[in-house]
């Protein structure tokens, strides 16, 4: 079996396993991980023509709205007096991907203008409300990265977000983290308006994630380092060592894959973030087409 059918295979039990296990996940036990799955479900439906997934995303996205609040152009998720950052970014995304744009736009004008000083995305609700279940809530800080990749995600469909972008961009340069989402969205952000402080960026980012043995890594760590690899470096011995290494975490009788080679257990979200790695080195391989854009919104 040659590398590309090997891992779509890898991945098709991947996602059976997904599959199987979401339709026994009421939306209240982890609405974080629902949505996460929601947006891969959809992407993975569309990528291997597997229409069952398509529906099931459809039906997890119509119980995650049951938590959707308005208040004239503004919208948010709001569960047990709480809302995140990310639910809401994932929501306006799937929106987006459904061409449900002034739905899109409303959780967008929620999370507009919220980067308070330099490394925070501070998410406040509704403003200007006073509506008792929201004046309860803590702020949540948020990822700058997945705001951006959210917004340029948008960008393809209302073309407005440009100022927020360039804002988002100057602030993660400057006081770049360790953080995947970050280097991906400073990428793709820089294939459209080229930046020279990208490339030093990513370089640092990228030597203190190759100091990071391998054999210690988690499923999940694995997945990261090699997605902020695969973003920016040509280390192909390096990404293909870590590749292998997060395939002998999969079980092939369940599709799952577990936490680390000294760790046998398997979790949904260690799955949801291997699939999103493995389909980023096929983005790689030549003949593979994919937007990635849309994979990580």
């Amino acid at each position: 079996m040659d590398k590309v059918k090997e891992l779509k295979f890898r991945c098709s039990l991947a996602l059976d396993f997904l599959y199987r296990s979401m339709q026994d996940v009421p939306t209240e036990c982890s609405l974080e991980l629902n949505l996460k799955s929601i947006s891969l479900l959809y992407f993975c439906g569309n990528f291997f023509y597997r229409n069952e997934l398509n529906d099931l995303s459809s039906r997890m996205f119509d119980e995650v709205l049951e938590y959707r609040f308005d208040h004239n152009e503004y919208a948010c998720i709001v569960k047990n007096d709480q809302s995140h950052v990310s639910w809401n970014l994932k929501v306006a995304s799937i929106y987006l991907r459904n061409r449900q744009e002034l739905d899109a736009i409303k959780f967008l004008n929620t999370l507009e203008n919220s980067i308070v000083g330099n490394l925070k995305v501070n998410f406040f609700y509704i403003p200007g409300t006073h509506n008792e279940i929201l004046s309860k809530s803590p702020d949540v800080n948020g990822s700058l990265g997945e705001l951006g990749l959210t917004l340029l995600f948008a960008n393809r469909y209302i073309e407005k977000y440009d100022k927020e972008i360039e804002r988002i961009f100057g602030i993660i340069l400057k006081h770049g983290r360790f953080d995947p989402l970050d280097i991906w969205f400073t990428r793709l952000w820089n294939d459209q308006k080229e930046n020279p402080n990208c490339k030093l960026f990513s370089d640092h980012i990228i030597n203190r994630m190759n100091s990071i043995a391998v054999a210690s890594m988690s499923g999940l760590a694995a997945a990261v380092v090699q997605q902020s690899n695969l973003a920016w470096s040509d280390k192909k011995d390096r990404i293909e060592q870590i590749l292998e290494y997060q395939l002998s975490l999969q079980d092939l009788h369940t599709g799952a894959f577990r936490r680390s080679a000294s760790d046998n257990e398997a979790r949904l979200d260690y799955t949801v973030h291997n699939i999103i790695a493995i389909l980023l080195y096929l983005s790689r391989i030549e003949g593979e087409k994919m937007d990635v854009l849309s994979l990580l919104s």
